[in-house]
């Protein structure tokens, strides 16, 4: 991204003060908020008669072998979160994720550390996934967001309410099968404003006017997206739902006036 080889990073960085002051980068929102944490071996299923093993905590990882990607936010939160804790622990610092992943996998380690939503997708992909668990205990905040770079202003901002209109989208019960009835049909004006039916906003991003019905029919409101690609890992919406759902999250987007 910063050389220019693409013009888009869609959810590979943790939303930090470092990625966003100091490398050039430039978050334009947050679209999934993640956490830091573990994977590590699930406890033994308790034997008949006998009570359920307790649930592994962070504590329980102290003084033990931790993979970790060098050079990553995890590795940075693994050494702050433990020291925190008054936990120590022994690095097994690998060159990329899928090294460290292999390390784990090969029991080079005791856990692996890095975002809840990478260890969900790993945790699917290693042998016997029922035999590995993610601790409910997590380390540190850790968001993501697509990243484009500073200056490229215009650009931002249209990254940046696709972004909104797919949340906007969930928001307004609009999904990829009902928003071309509503094209036709709604009359409440921030729905119409969003699919284009009314107003420029649009064109005051150098698009057309319904760009984001084009989103929205082509690739999803902000549920679709997340139902397709996530809880096929078993995350629940959690943090991730919208502020004003039956369990309340953080996502919220600006009304598009």
């Amino acid at each position: 991204l910063q050389q220019g080889a693409v013009d888009l990073v869609a959810g590979g960085g943790s939303y930090t003060f470092t990625h966003d002051v100091t490398l050039d980068l430039d978050f334009v929102g947050i679209s999934y908020y993640d956490s830091l944490g573990f994977l590590t071996s699930a406890p033994r299923p308790a034997r008949a008669g006998q009570p359920a093993p307790p649930d592994k905590t962070i504590a329980s990882l102290n003084g033990q072998r931790i993979c970790v990607q060098g050079g990553s936010t995890a590795q940075a939160g693994l050494a702050e979160g433990l020291k925190a804790r008054g936990l120590s622990y022994q690095p097994i610092v690998k060159e990329d994720r899928n090294q460290a992943l292999e390390a784990y996998r090969r029991r080079q380690c005791d856990a692996i550390v890095d975002d809840l939503s990478v260890l969900a997708y790993d945790r699917q992909a290693l042998p016997q996934p029922e035999r590995q668990a993610i601790l409910a205990e997590t380390l540190a905040e850790d968001p993501v967001g697509p990243m484009v770079r500073e200056g490229d202003d215009r650009w931002a901002n249209v990254v940046r309410w696709t972004l909104n209109a797919m949340i906007l989208a969930e928001a307004g019960k609009l999904s990829s099968h009902t928003v071309e009835m509503a094209r036709q049909d709604s009359v409440d004006p921030q729905v119409r404003r969003l699919i284009g039916a009314e107003g420029d906003a649009g064109r005051r991003l150098g698009l057309a006017d319904d760009w984001a019905y084009r989103v929205i029919r082509q690739v999803g409101a902000y549920d679709e997206v997340f139902d397709r690609n996530l809880s096929p890992l078993k995350l629940e919406r959690g943090r991730n739902a919208l502020w004003n759902a039956d369990k309340p999250g953080l996502l919220y987007a600006p009304p598009m006036r």
